[in-house]
């Protein structure tokens, strides 16, 4: 849904008549190549209600909190605690998770009935090589339309449930993979030199604030007032950009040379 939401607020639709038209088409031709790969006889009965449970909770933030969800989403998920996890999970969202989720699930499980037709291989292959031929029919159809929007909103695909949910996950498993990947030793040569006096460095970091919302930057509301109170005393640098939206992300990012378990969050 947030997906067509998006394409209603950014697609004119008198100006793109055949997008508009062809797009509903695209959309369930390359879920159906997609769900054929996964849904495989009896892995179904699993797959089907999880992805539906799964599709409703991202829904909601995509619609009531217009966030994309792609692997750094995921990632904030597995690493949240309680606190902060007791902030999404509102009355709201367990309505919407049980109105649009749990329920589908249930009428799945009750209502759906399959026979596995003989052979089962021939089947899948035939609906796989038809769902991908409708795909490419349908861009080279309106390939300038397509071409167009897609390289102008790029970050479109991560509103599209339950692909993004599924590409989300296979990059984190990549991710997860390579963070466990031994690393490049460099700087072997380097040495230590011992001081007697120690000195201790405090970083006070707000690496997922917005900049326009920064008190020190200017902000019409004050929203760094200790820290303006310090006067002099505070370094502010207002031309600094952050690789992500998250903590996860950003960062480690500002310490690139350190090991990320050696960064203590407070």
């Amino acid at each position: 849904m947030g997906f067509w939401n998006y394409l209603i607020q950014h697609v004119n639709l008198n100006n793109d008549v055949i997008f508009w038209l062809t797009e509903p088409i695209l959309i369930l031709a390359a879920m159906n190549f997609c769900m054929q790969l996964l849904f495989w006889p009896y892995l179904h009965r699993l797959m089907v209600p999880l992805l539906l449970l799964l599709s409703s909770a991202v829904s909601y933030v995509e619609m009531m909190q217009n966030i994309y969800f792609d692997a750094n989403r995921l990632q904030n998920i597995i690493q949240t605690n309680p606190g902060e996890a007791s902030a999404w999970l509102t009355p709201q969202f367990w309505m919407w998770l049980v109105m649009t989720g749990l329920l589908s699930a249930q009428w799945y499980c009750w209502s759906v009935h399959i026979s596995y037709a003989q052979p089962c291989g021939a089947v899948y292959a035939g609906a796989i090589i038809a769902s991908l031929t409708l795909v490419v029919a349908i861009i080279l159809l309106a390939y300038g339309s397509y071409i167009s929007f897609f390289r102008n909103n790029k970050a479109v695909n991560h509103l599209i449930v339950p692909t993004n949910i599924i590409g989300a996950a296979l990059k984190t498993a990549y991710n997860t993979y390579d963070a466990h990947r031994p690393l490049p030793r460099i700087g072997l040569d380097a040495s230590h030199q011992l001081h007697e006096q120690k000195r201790l460095l405090v970083l006070v970091i707000g690496e997922t604030t917005r900049a326009q919302s920064w008190g020190l930057n200017g902000y019409q509301r004050q929203t760094t007032p200790e820290l303006a109170a310090m006067g002099d005393n505070v370094i502010n640098f207002p031309q600094v950009t952050s690789c992500g939206t998250a903590t996860a992300i950003s960062l480690p990012c500002c310490f690139p040379i350190c090991h990320v378990s050696t960064i203590k969050l407070i």
